[in-house]
């Protein structure tokens, strides 16, 4: 009676949809600081 539980193959190559959620925001975060960082840097240097 699991067949709701795990629709697709028992985890998938690397980590749980639900943890990929997580790990896409916390990507995303850490880009847009670099991002930020780069640009200041950017500005600083030219």
């Amino acid at each position: 009676m699991t067949d709701d539980d795990l629709p697709s193959p028992p985890e998938d190559e690397e980590g749980l949809p639900e943890s990929l959620g997580r790990t896409v925001g916390c990507f995303s975060l850490i880009a847009v600081f670099f991002v930020a960082a780069a640009i200041l840097l950017w500005m600083l240097i030219r």
